[in-house]
């Protein structure tokens, strides 16, 4: 007995040194895999920080950048706004308060190393003749350019012999416009920021800048330019300290221009300006390579982070490159935390290990005790809630054959008209529920491939094969055993029978307002037609005193054209009578001498009377057809200041053309643009003055794609309360007085409609009146 008892328990023992040493082993592979994997998370822990700290780190970057160039652009922003508000008011500054006014802001702003002012000729207070060579504020030829520069000792004043030196299109030795600080804002009337550039102050003293310049406008109108200039090394010196906190100060970064230009480098201080590509060529292989994000340098591994930096209208390209090993060191700290962590767990893991494995079987059991009571209680509630529900619903299950049904609630019962399920199941079997076979097939298809279907209206049967409209809903709900299908019917007989009422009503209604409609049609065509009538009476009557006063115009060139003509015959009549009686060199070199002159006359009065027709044909051809082609802007308007020479020098005013040099080809409809014209200048002859002596100015600019034209005058204005209706037809303040009310309407209808364009007008009581009118250069084809 002892010796049975002796060899149990040996054999307990070394089962459980056996238990014991395999737990243990399993024990270890589990802390090591969980080592392992701790090291991972260690890792992605440390990546998603690194992540996340390069985006903070990236927009705070881009956050300070821009505020620079925002603090630099203060200064020029707010001596444009002061330059164009005292012209708009005509309430200029002197040019040496302007000029103390330059020195202010660049004191007042510690970014900018010089700030400036650079006026068209007579653009600001049209004084130009009176400042010719004063060295004071302005140029030899009087143009107003102020320059003020930050020296060590002070501000200092340069001054501009040459104005044209802001025009200069000659490329640097860094591929851009010498003058591209003030070429920029003239062409694109926006802010610009140039690249940079060596500007020589003085002999033997040149500085790296980039400009930051604001184009001066008042109504539209360039007037000059207000900038400042940022130096290069201090521009360097402010990038790199935005960014010698980050990490350390172990951060190399590269900020390059849009061109590839190095901007700002804390490796390379002195080489601003130049091409990346020659100061170091890898970094300008690494950013032309944008998917490389690790790089080794020197045997140093490091990340690569870009940033895309949009400044007014540069984009910029910032390089960082920060060493792994720094970044690495927070996932080294946590990798060892790790580590520690498992060491000292593993003892209790190998303690504790059956004791859990117990407490998990016990869990274990007692949640699946209670959740097989939570699914009776629901499957319970669920049967209560589909019994009690006023709305037919009913379940299916989907097996090999489609879907069958499985329950239905007692509303279902009373609307098809079961007493039993069974019955209800053997109908949806042999699909004697359904209409129409086809629309069953139908809504299960869409249920197959949506999921769901909702309100698919279809006529069903009941049990008594009366038909009924349902809609019907039904969505797939996937279970843990097997799909199910709960449908919603919703009967819609009594709906269908109401709208169908409801249809019958509105194709009564529709009816009459059919007739009504018809009957006003009619009205509204009369008056359309009546309209057209008035405004082709309109337009064949301003042609006519176009003909009157073109017959006027040409009575004085045909008039000396035929005086000419009459003193060569008689001339010719007396050298002939002067051959047969003894013709002498005298009498013949007075007879080329009288010729010369006649011909002469003939010529310029001939050739004025073909201009008068050449123009007064062409406008009446555009005036009589509807033709579109190209032409130049120009000749319309000489056309038709030609045409209305009669009218302008009759009314005792004068018309005058300003615009710009450059020909502005058009393809669009002349006659319209011409018709627009015309009455927009008669306008202004017949109702903008009460005395002789007004002034009527036409101007032309261009803001491609379309082209803007201004009809003004100094006449006595248009009431406010008349404003709003100048446009509408028959409205006039001169009924019976050579006013039609056609004319503005006219107007208004070709550039809306026909020129596709835009019509608005300005105008105050006793300051004049003017009509903007903008059309495209090109008019679209539809």
């Amino acid at each position: 007995m002892a010796g049975r008892l002796k060899r149990n328990l040996i054999f307990s023992t070394v089962f459980l040194f056996v238990s014991f040493g395999s737990i243990l082993l399993l024990a270890i592979y589990i802390l090591q895999q969980a080592s392992l994997q701790s090291a991972k998370d260690a890792w992605a822990q440390a990546q998603s920080s690194i992540e996340f700290q390069l985006f903070l780190n990236a927009e705070t970057i881009h956050d300070n950048i821009q505020n620079h160039i925002q603090r630099a652009i203060e200064t020029p922003e707010l001596l444009a706004l002061m330059a164009s508000k005292t012209v708009e008011k005509s309430e200029q500054l002197s040019r040496n308060q302007l000029k103390t006014l330059v020195a202010e802001a660049l004191r007042a702003n510690p970014v900018a190393n010089s700030a400036y002012m650079h006026f068209e000729p007579d653009a600001y207070d049209k004084q130009d003749s009176q400042n010719l060579a004063d060295s004071a504020h302005s140029s030899d030829q009087g143009t107003l350019e102020i320059y003020w520069v930050r020296q060590p000792d002070g501000l200092q004043f340069y001054p501009i012999a040459d104005p044209d030196f802001k025009y200069r299109r000659q490329l640097d030795a860094f591929g851009q416009r010498e003058a591209e600080w003030y070429l920029c804002p003239l062409n694109t009337r926006q802010r610009c920021l140039t690249n940079p550039f060596w500007w020589q102050l003085e002999d033997g003293l040149s500085v790296q800048l980039i400009s930051v310049t604001l184009p001066i406008l008042v109504n539209e109108q360039f007037l000059g330019v207000a900038g400042v200039d940022l130096n290069m090394p201090d521009f360097n010196h402010s990038i790199t300290e935005f960014i010698r906190p980050l990490y350390g100060g172990n951060v190399r970064f590269f900020l390059v221009s849009d061109d590839g230009r190095l901007l700002a480098s804390n490796d390379y201080p002195g080489r601003s300006g130049e091409s990346l590509a020659s100061v170091d060529p890898v970094m300008a292989a690494l950013i032309a390579d944008p998917k490389q994000r690790l790089v080794s340098i020197a045997g140093q591994e490091q990340l690569v982070e870009r940033l895309q930096i949009d400044v007014l209208n540069k984009q910029w390209q910032m390089l960082l490159l920060i060493p792994q090993q720094v970044l690495l060191n927070e996932f080294t700290q946590a990798r060892s935390d790790f580590t520690t962590l498992s060491m000292r767990n593993m003892a209790i893991l190998i303690i504790s290990s059956a004791i859990l494995i117990l407490i998990t079987m016990v869990i274990a059991f007692k949640y699946q005790h209670q959740r097989e009571r939570l699914l009776n209680q629901s499957q319970t509630e669920l049967e209560l809630i589909l019994r009690a529900a006023p709305t037919p619903i009913s379940v299916e299950q989907l097996n090999q054959d489609g879907f069958q049904l499985h329950k239905v609630n007692q509303a279902w019962l009373e609307t098809f008209g079961f007493e039993d399920k069974a019955s209800a199941i053997a109908a949806f079997a042999e699909c004697r529920l359904w209409s129409s076979v086809t629309d069953k097939a139908r809504l299960m298809q869409q249920v197959q491939q949506d999921g769901q279907v909702l309100a698919f209206g279809v006529w069903l049967k009941a049990a008594d094969n009366k038909e009924f409209l349902a809609e019907v809903s039904a969505t797939l709900v996937n279970t843990e055993t097997e799909p199910l299908l709960v449908t919603v019917y919703d009967d819609m007989t009594d709906h269908y029978a109401l709208q169908s009422q409801l249809m019958a009503l509105n194709d009564k209604l529709e009816q009459r307002v059919l007739v009504r409609t018809e009957e006003l049609q009619a009205t509204i065509s009369t008056l359309e037609k009546t309209q057209q009538e008035l405004i082709q009476s309109e337009k064949l009557a301003a042609l006519g005193n176009m003909v009157a006063g073109i017959a006027h115009e040409l009575n004085t060139p045909v008039g000396n054209a035929v005086m000419a003509a009459s003193r060569l015959r008689a001339d010719y009549q007396t050298l002939t009578a002067k051959m047969s009686s003894g013709l002498t060199k005298k009498d013949f070199e007075h007879f080329l001498e009288q010729g010369k002159d006649s011909t002469n006359i003939l010529d310029r009065n001939l050739l004025r009377a073909a201009e008068i027709i050449r123009s007064f044909k062409q406008v009446a051809v555009d005036q009589t057809s509807l033709q579109r082609r190209q032409s130049y802007l120009h000749e319309i308007l000489d056309d038709v200041l030609v045409m209305l020479q009669p009218s302008i020098r009759k009314s005792g005013h004068k018309v005058s053309l300003q615009g710009t040099t450059e020909p502005i080809l058009l393809d669009t409809y002349p006659g319209p643009l011409e018709q627009v014209l015309i009455n927009l200048i008669q306008n202004a002859l017949l109702h903008a003055f009460d005395k002789p002596a007004g002034q009527v100015l036409i101007t032309v600019s261009q803001q491609d794609p379309w082209v803007i034209l201004s009809v003004a005058d100094n006449g006595k204005g248009i009431p406010i309360a008349m404003q709003s209706k100048i446009f509408e037809p028959f409205f006039t303040t001169r009924l019976g007085q050579g006013g039609s009310g056609l004319g503005l309407s006219l107007v208004h209808n070709m550039v809306t409609g026909i020129l596709k364009g835009q019509l608005r007008v300005e105008s105050m009581p006793g300051e004049g009146s003017r009509f903007w009118v903008t059309i495209p250069r090109v008019i679209p084809e539809s």
